[in-house]
């Protein structure tokens, strides 16, 4: 039997897992290649990419994906992706239209709140990137879903606490 794309996405992350970059870096151009229109495929190397630091190389990934028909988590996972890329690359416009969209979509989410507060943060905007924070820590108490996020959050936060003005 044939794996689902899902499968694929899957096996293409224990490669990243085992730090076998080139390895996942391959496997998931062929998987796009193999499955253009398929938007897992194309939300799977986006992940990637933000995750080995190349931001600008998910972003037309994402949004490729976004495009297709993205439902549930993978949807919310895509629009905080390209929301925190933006972030990422000083594009503070363009990350909160899509995490603007992403809270309309998700909005108790924890994920998605948490990554508003540092999109709101960076936009000056400290009243609302309190509000949202507090919003998402009265809300992820026992999430499994949040646990994946909760290293990258840390990371994040404490790029802000270090940050010089």
């Amino acid at each position: 039997m044939d794996k689902s794309v899902d499968e694929l996405v899957e096996e293409g992350f224990h490669y990243l897992k085992m730090g076998m970059i080139d390895e996942a870096l391959d496997f998931f151009q062929n998987l796009v290649d193999r499955f253009p229109l398929e938007p897992l495929a194309h939300l799977g190397y986006a992940v990637l990419m933000d995750n080995i630091g190349r931001e600008r190389e998910a972003i037309p990934l994402y949004l490729t994906a976004l495009e297709m028909e993205l439902e549930g988590m993978n949807l919310r996972d895509a629009l905080v992706g390209v929301a925190s890329s933006y972030r990422t690359l000083g594009e503070s416009d363009e990350a909160c239209r899509y995490i603007n969209r992403a809270l309309k979509e998700f909005p108790e989410d924890p994920v998605v709140l948490s990554f508003a507060a540092l999109i709101y943060y960076d936009k000056c905007d400290y009243r609302e990137a309190v509000y949202l924070l507090g919003k998402a820590m009265s809300l992820m108490d026992g999430s499994e879903d949040y646990d994946k996020y909760r290293s990258i959050l840390r990371k994040k936060f404490l790029e802000i606490k270090n940050r010089r003005n």
